[in-house]
């Protein structure tokens, strides 16, 4: 298989202040695996190539706080 035809997936942190940020990310190119109120946090992940318009989408969200790759990111495991 070619290099590129492989999917790379990546994992970011979003932090919110507002919960109608999750209307917005269930319509995004993007699979949310955690949810923590208590924080205000949504883990999540998406193929690299979409981060830029991610991130850009993001930006013009209400409520939408910062974006970071998440720390606990295993590439092994999610990239296929």
């Amino acid at each position: 298989m070619k290099k590129e035809n492989q999917t790379e997936r990546v994992t970011y942190i979003i932090s919110y202040s507002n919960k109608a940020i999750f209307k917005r990310l269930e319509k995004m190119p993007m699979k949310i695996s955690y949810i923590s109120e208590a924080n205000q946090q949504v883990l999540v992940y998406f193929d690299r190539r979409f981060k830029r318009d991610i991130e850009n989408q993001l930006k013009k969200v209400k409520g939408f706080v910062e974006m970071e790759e998440s720390a606990l990111f295993q590439e092994e495991i999610l990239n296929f």
